[in-house]
């Protein structure tokens, strides 16, 4: 795709990481300002115990023009808190930008309470035309409020 290469050894972190970064640039090039690539990675949280992964050192730090990136972790976890500040410092600095700027770009964002998470399912459902039954129902109410109360 692309006429980028495949990773020489999928299991080796840094043919991976530069077919990461080999593959942002190329496609960068037929992006605008109108066609903008968002890349969204959720759960940071949940990656693998390595070090590599963890520290987040694959990511660029410096993104293409145009590329959009929202990463998402759960603030409970220290590690990735902190390796993801160091991270967007690290992005800040070589873009040459006042290191005020990292501070705009994270955004505490709270649990949804129960009313917006049953909002969301139900416009799920209604979207996909589908329905639940009364006990799929029930069973819905119950782990939304286990999900909230926790």
């Amino acid at each position: 795709m692309y006429g980028i290469e495949e990773p020489r050894d999928e299991h080796l972190y840094r043919s991976l990481r530069d077919c990461f970064t080999a593959t942002l640039d190329k496609v960068a090039g037929r992006l605008t300002r109108q066609r903008a690539l968002i890349l969204l990675l959720d759960g940071l949280d949940h990656f693998g115990p390595a070090v590599a992964v963890r520290s987040l050192s694959w990511l660029p730090d410096s993104w293409p023009k145009h590329v959009h990136v929202v990463l998402t972790t759960d603030s409970a976890d220290e590690l990735t808190m902190r390796n993801l500040g160091n991270h967007v410092k690290r992005v800040v600095d070589s873009q040459g930008l006042d290191r005020s700027a990292a501070d705009e770009c994270f955004y505490e964002i709270d649990p949804l309470d129960i009313e917006e998470q049953l909002f969301m399912v139900q416009n799920l459902r209604k979207n996909n035309h589908r329905e639940f039954t009364a006990d799929q129902h029930q069973v819905n109410l119950a782990v939304s409020r286990s999900t909230f109360n926790k």
